[in-house]
């Protein structure tokens, strides 16, 4: 009897060490999974927060496709200018675009850079380049809401795997500010991307006219 007790004792301890061990498993688990998700949580809000100085090439929070967007444009003026990116998921037209806005009088000086894509491969082709104007006080505005909507931005939890990648550089009085994020998954960034949209619209050929925040033709997304 005391022999059959002691064996059930030991089945016992053995019992309660594999319990033990199970609940550890599934604790060190559970520890592994919050961390992984405090980890994409922190990419995901840096990646989209407002940045002190201009986009670049290299570091994790930006996407290489927007750096070689800009790298088409004119060198952002320090002063006073912007450059913008937009980059539908699908098989449409991406747009880049900058401007340099006179701190006085004169006008503003655009240019806006179209990459077709083919709509069956997705593949790009020439890249068609329209050089525009507009007035100073029009330019000024627009920096200004950029400003306004851009400064001390924290950042989302984007984890969008579709939608239209927005990425913007924004220079006034000598300090430059950058950001990127997904128009489609993001209030902000759907936001900024109307912005940026206006003054350019309707210098984009009508088959291709982007029509809402996602930077598609026909579509207000």
């Amino acid at each position: 009897m005391r022999r059959s007790l002691r064996w059930l004792h030991r089945l016992g301890y053995v019992c309660t060490a594999i319990v033990t061990l199970e609940l550890l498993a599934a604790g060190a688990l559970a520890a592994h999974f919050w961390l992984e998700d405090r980890e994409r949580l922190y990419f995901a809000m840096e990646r989209t927060r407002t940045h002190a100085g201009p986009l670049t090439p290299g570091k994790v929070r930006y996407r290489p496709d927007e750096s070689d967007l800009f790298s088409t444009l004119p060198p952002i003026d320090a002063r006073n200018g912007l450059r913008f990116a937009a980059m539908p998921s699908l098989r449409g037209p991406w747009f880049a675009y900058s401007i340099a806005v006179p701190t006085q009088t004169g006008r503003v000086k655009g240019v806006l850079n179209i990459f077709p894509r083919n709509l069956q491969t997705g593949d790009f082709g020439a890249t068609q380049t329209i050089r525009f104007t507009m007035p100073a006080a029009t330019g000024q505005v627009l920096l200004s809401k950029v400003s306004n909507l851009t400064k001390d931005w924290g950042g989302k939890d984007d984890r969008c795997l579709d939608g239209t990648g927005v990425a913007f550089e924004l220079a006034m009085g000598g300090n430059v500010t950058s950001g990127s994020g997904n128009s489609a998954c993001s209030e902000h960034y759907g936001a900024l991307s109307l912005l940026f949209l206006k003054p350019v619209q309707g210098l984009i050929p009508m088959e291709i006219r982007p029509m809402g925040k996602g930077w598609r033709a026909n579509s207000a997304e």
